[in-house]
């Protein structure tokens, strides 16, 4: 049997959700009650909003460097985990990228979870060779 005090308890997490969710906020879990199932999807709706431009794989390093910049700003305002933004990127390939990505989720543990440091090495290993970044460095010393 529900108690008074619990019925206010979930009326009043059910108003904070609301409210979190019509200002765009993630919502808070609360003990005791299910959290939304829509942590990723909701996520990917936020994510959208903005967007992103989605990335078909190129061979021009500094494209690849472009587009990484450009999804990695979208995705600050999120306030999401490494793991839930390489999950929202990994949305974005397209082509080329898109089969790129599966031969290299096929040759990790199904329940890997992903570093925001792993998929950049992963990412800069295909797309933006050592060549390129050194390239890129030694433009920025002779700038100084």
């Amino acid at each position: 049997m529900v108690t008074n005090m619990q019925q206010q308890q979930q009326m009043m997490a059910t108003m904070m959700g609301a409210m979190a969710q019509n200002m765009g906020m993630p919502q808070p879990a609360q003990p005791g009650l299910t959290a939304p199932a829509n942590n990723v999807s909701n996520l990917f709706e936020r994510f959208q909003r903005y967007r992103p431009p989605t990335f078909a794989g190129t061979h021009r390093p500094e494209e690849a460097e472009c587009w990484l910049n450009r999804v990695t700003k979208l995705l600050r305002p999120l306030h999401c985990t490494e793991a839930e933004s390489v999950e929202l990127l990994s949305y974005l390939f397209e082509k080329e990228a898109d089969l790129w990505w599966k031969s290299v989720l096929r040759s990790i543990p199904e329940n890997h979870i992903w570093t925001w440091e792993a998929f950049e090495a992963r990412f800069y290993e295909k797309y933006i060779p050592r060549s390129y970044q050194h390239e890129r460095e030694n433009e920025f010393l002779c700038l100084q």
